[in-house]
């Protein structure tokens, strides 16, 4: 957001792909009707099952005949990168040839850069917070920070922590306004990350996500009623855990 230009900043994430004429009709509209924010109607998409034919493969994603602005490049390729953590996370053969497909129109150097100065000083105040939180139960790891935490560094907290030896299903929380945010990450290929987060958080909040990263967030209205947030986040993901294994969610 630091390098954005524009009057409005559109989001179109590594997995998504848009109409052609999306962003102009919703800035159209934006304007029409003076809002800060605008959002479309949408089709989900899924990968071939058995039970399930390959419906994104007929779509048409790239257009070689419109030449891609440098900066729009440059944020897609950050975008994949972000979303697959370095193509290393929920990675598939169609993220890569999307990035060969924006790289070359991309200024790399910014890529880099962006990538290079994701954190600032003060960030550490709440990475020090999330370490002498840490409680591991099982596989899990949990760390709490106890203060306001913008989502994309609670997000980049939740990879770290997973990137110890011992945790394969890592859940950093943290304030955020008058919730409390999540962001969850897992290696655990038997182990859903939305599905956990959705089934851990469905009678006092909500979350959702891909198999391998999620985020939800716990409603003010419940928080009251909570005595010690800690331990029953980690009773709520033990026991959701559980019931997905018996069940094989």
């Amino acid at each position: 957001m630091k390098i954005a230009k524009g009057e409005y900043i559109g989001i179109v994430e590594s997995d998504d792909f848009i109409e052609p004429e999306m962003f102009e009709e919703l800035y159209d509209y934006a304007k029409k009707i003076d809002a800060d924010v605008v959002k479309s109607p949408y089709n989900e998409y899924f990968d071939a099952s058995k039970d399930r034919p390959e419906i994104y493969r007929k779509c048409r994603y790239f257009n070689k005949t419109a030449k891609m602005p440098k900066d729009v490049a440059s944020a897609l390729c950050y975008g994949l990168k972000m979303d697959t953590n370095d193509f290393n996370r929920g990675c598939k053969k169609f993220d890569i040839e999307m990035f060969n497909e924006v790289f070359e129109y991309c200024d790399y150097e910014q890529v880099t850069y962006i990538n290079q100065n994701q954190l600032v000083l003060d960030d550490f105040k709440a990475f020090k917070a999330a370490i002498n939180n840490i409680k591991t139960v099982d596989k899990f790891g949990f760390a709490y920070i106890p203060f306001q935490c913008p989502s994309t560094l609670v997000a980049i907290i939740s990879d770290f922590l997973l990137s110890t030896e011992e945790v394969k299903i890592s859940v950093v929380f943290s304030r955020l306004d008058d919730v409390v945010k999540f962001s969850i990450r897992s290696e655990d290929s038997n182990i859903h990350a939305g599905n956990l987060i959705r089934c851990a958080l469905k009678d006092i909040g909500n979350g959702g996500g891909h198999p391998t990263m999620a985020g939800g967030i716990i409603y003010k209205k419940y928080l009251d009623k909570i005595d010690n947030i800690e331990d029953t986040v980690m009773e709520l993901f033990t026991k959701a855990y559980k019931r997905m294994e018996n069940s094989k969610i």
